[in-house]
């Protein structure tokens, strides 16, 4: 009986193959459905065959799943029918996976891969089997590796020909073609694309010479969904009138709710043609039922970008996770998705809403307020919080800059009162560019937003006061002026190092955490008393983070961190407090009330150090500065302070700032500025530090150069302010490093020469050798 059967199989399974059916496991035995498309195999013969099998001894479980034996018939006539195209290799191979035998369907899958099929080829296979297909071939652990790597590559194929733009382009064009069949055809094919489409359809509905395919576009676009709602409403953000009462009617069709803040504008702007405004009707009629009037439509609109706003201030559940925005791209002339991080596609949307309310009505002082809050908060995130707006023209900087200076100084206010530091940045920015000295006068005691802004708690939002301040060129005093030269001081401060402040009652465990710290690259200062660590914090601008023990006295903890919280110079600094596992109840109530901290119990290990480190870090997200941030405001500080200093001036008093200046000589990158500055000053203990830096030999040579050369021109212009014994000791270091270290000869030799040139009244300093 065995004889005739193969060749009977044979034919069944080449049948089966040439109709879409799946192929018995053995002539009359049920029927897998392998292939998902039915199994349509012939059902009489089933019954007969059924019997043989039932009355077979019987098996356990594990012998019923050992492979069939190699003349099994079935597996047999796999073999022998030599299957020669894609599918019907793809069919054998499945098959044969069903039938437990992997090790005959790996040699096939190999075989669609040399050589590799054709991206069509591969589309092909995918469209006619089912990504489903893949996804179990892949994940069959009998079938490792050739599964997964044929399931890879097929279905990586199949994607790219699937989505390659000028396939779809072509596609779109067949929407117009006279034959039913191709029109039907490339409609199913852009279907398939689903939001790789949409391009090309929008591309379509935007030239008027391809009217007749409009409808089919429109139908299609409505086919998908949500897919195409992204898209449709960056084109709202196009000058196209035609194309956007178009893109409107789809959106309307769709029930698009997401686009109802959108429609408001082109229904109530009387810039809106009569069929953008109908079609806009149309669509929020569709849509929610009914229309709203403009004072309806600003509330709506001012409610939702008010929740944007506070949305943006969310922490990320993934910081690193990015959100696609759809935008018209004016010089292509198309919409495209643009990667925002959460936060910063919350303030992109609500720049694009407060737009709209300010166009709808632009002499509403809220709607200008809201507009702007939204405008320039978005632009100084997406061009980086460490740098100025670019003044490009279209730009935000460009639009608020046309609204005017008295405008940009309300908003300022504002944005200080409404706690948005990074619009009040570029705000400030503005206004030093725009303004005049008159921005700085208020009647009274009254500060002015950039006065207030001068002593804000934000560092950047200070510095860009400060700067904008002196941009204004000041003649007369004005309220706040001594915040200018406070925060030139602290900035010009900076050594360009990350450093980090620690207080902790134990001297011995200070040092162990330092000694961690400094693993991580960081220079520590640690202090025992809560009154030297403040003085420490309010000193230097690049600690990164403040590490204190809930045990500190003198004054107590929680009196330190009222402290930090209170003064501009350390109000954003993150705190760390640490705490012994019966105090962190009240540590966790303090640092809430602190506001930017965090609790962590004593730190053991340096893993634990660096997981504290990332937690504080993380405390400012994206507000943390780097060194190079800070080098950069020095520098500037440093710039403003010497062009002060260079001519007699009343407004502000420099010289308190000296001690701070002083710091920045020995900051190698900012040596040679500060000495200018010191020498500028021209004070005692200026003139002593600049020859103290010229005669020390572990600093830059430029840099103790240039503080001769300051000394000098300090001498000239407020004569030799050094005591008697500073001078001899100047002498007698001279003639001791005589024939030792050259440069510092020349220093020496070039600072006791003005000191010779300015002797007065018999003065003796000493004698050289």
């Amino acid at each position: 009986m065995t004889a005739p059967i193969r060749p009977i199989a044979v034919i069944v399974f080449s049948l089966c193959l040439s109709l879409g059916w799946d192929v018995p496991r053995v002539l009359g035995q049920e029927t897998d459905d392998a292939f998902g498309e039915g199994g349509d195999a012939p059902a009489a013969a089933a019954p007969a065959a059924a019997k043989p099998a039932a009355a077979a001894p019987s098996k356990d479980k594990k012998d019923s799943e050992e492979p069939p034996p190699p003349d099994e018939p079935a597996v047999q006539a796999i073999l022998e029918s030599m299957p020669k195209t894609a599918p019907d290799k793809l069919r054998a191979a499945q098959v044969l996976v069903d039938l437990n035998r992997p090790d005959l369907a790996k040699p096939l899958l190999k075989q669609l891969l040399t050589p590799p099929l054709k991206p069509a080829a591969a589309y092909a296979l995918v469209r006619r089997f089912g990504s489903a297909t893949f996804f179990k071939l892949a994940s069959n652990q009998d079938l490792t590796p050739e599964g997964q790597q044929f399931a890879d590559f097929i279905l990586a194929a199949a994607e790219k020909y699937r989505d390659d733009p000028d396939r779809l382009t072509a596609l779109a064009a067949r929407l117009a073609d006279k034959s039913q069949t191709q029109r039907e055809d490339a409609m199913a094919a852009l279907e398939d694309a689903r939001g790789q489409a949409v391009g090309p359809l929008l591309h379509v509905l935007a030239d008027p010479g391809k009217a007749v395919a409009h409808p089919a576009v429109r139908e299609l676009l409505v086919r998908l969904e949500d897919d195409a709602v992204g898209p449709l409403m960056g084109v709202l953000e196009s000058n196209d009138a035609a194309l956007k009462v178009q893109v409107v009617d789809v959106l309307g069709q769709l029930g698009a709710k997401q686009a109802m803040d959108a429609l408001y504008l082109p229904l109530l702007s009387a810039k809106s043609s009569t069929a953008l405004r109908t079609a806009a009707a149309r669509a929020l009629l569709q849509i929610v039922g009914s229309l709203p009037t403009l004072g309806d439509a600003q509330t709506l609109l001012r409610r939702d970008l008010l929740d944007h706003l506070d949305r943006s201030r969310l922490a990320a559940a993934e910081p690193q996770a990015t959100v696609e925005v759809w935008e018209w791209n004016v010089k292509r002339k198309q919409s495209e998705p643009l990667k925002y991080r959460a936060s910063d596609a919350e303030l992109a949307l609500a720049a694009r809403l407060g737009r709209d309310l300010y166009e709808l009505d632009p002499t509403n002082l809220t709607n200008r307020r809201l507009y702007l809050t939204a405008l320039l908060g978005a632009a100084r995130y997406a061009n980086g919080l460490d740098k100025p707006l670019p003044t490009t023209p279209g730009g935000a900087y460009a639009i608020a800059a046309a609204m005017g200076a008295d405008a940009i100084d309300d908003f300022l206010g504002y944005a200080l009162s409404a706690n948005r530091p990074a619009a009040a940045t570029a705000a400030a920015q503005i206004l030093g560019d725009i303004g005049g000295p008159n921005l700085l006068e208020r009647s009274g005691p009254a500060l002015s937003p950039l006065a207030k802004a001068a002593r804000g708690s934000d560092p950047r939002l200070r510095f860009s006061a400060v700067d904008a301040i002196l941009k204004l060129k000041p003649t007369r005093a004005f309220a706040g002026s001594s915040a200018v030269p406070e925060a030139l001081g602290f900035f010009a401060a900076s050594s360009g190092v990350r450093r980090a402040l620690v207080g902790y009652p134990n001297p011995e465990q200070a040092q162990v955490l330092v000694g961690f710290l400094a693993e991580l690259g960081y220079e520590c200062d640690a202090w025992t008393t809560s009154r030297r660590l403040f003085e420490m914090a309010t000193t230097s601008p690049d600690y990164d983070f403040v590490l204190l023990h809930t045990a500190l006295r003198h004054p107590p903890t929680e009196e330190l961190v009222v402290q930090l919280r209170r003064d501009p110079r350390t109000a954003s600094l993150p705190i760390g407090l640490i705490a012994s596992s019966g105090d962190l109840p009240r540590a966790r109530r303090l640092a809430e009330r602190a506001g930017l901290a965090t609790v962590f119990p004593r730190p053991h290990e340096l893993e634990a150090v660096k997981f504290d480190v990332a937690a504080l870090h993380a405390l400012q997200e994206r507000d943390v500065m780097l060194p190079e941030e800070r080098q950069s405001r020095a520098a500037a500080a440093l710039d403003w302070l010497a062009a002060l200093s260079e001519k007699p001036q009343s407004l502000f008093d420099l010289r308190r700032q000296l001690p701070l200046v002083e710091i920045a000589l020995y900051a190698p990158e900012h040596g040679a500025k500060a000495a200018l500055v010191v020498g500028n000053l021209g004070t005692a203990d200026g003139q002593h530090a600049l020859v103290e830096l010229a005669a020390l030999a572990t600093q830059p040579l430029p840099n103790r150069h240039a503080a001769a050369v300051a000394f000098s021109r300090s001498v000239d212009r407020y004569g030799l302010l050094l005591t008697q014994d500073q001078i001899t000791t100047l002498y007698d270091r001279y003639n001791a490093n005589a024939g030792e270290d050259p440069d510092t000869h020349a220093m020496l030799t070039s600072v006791l020469d003005t000191i010779d040139r300015k002797q007065a009244g018999g003065q003796v300093g000493g004698q050289r050798k």
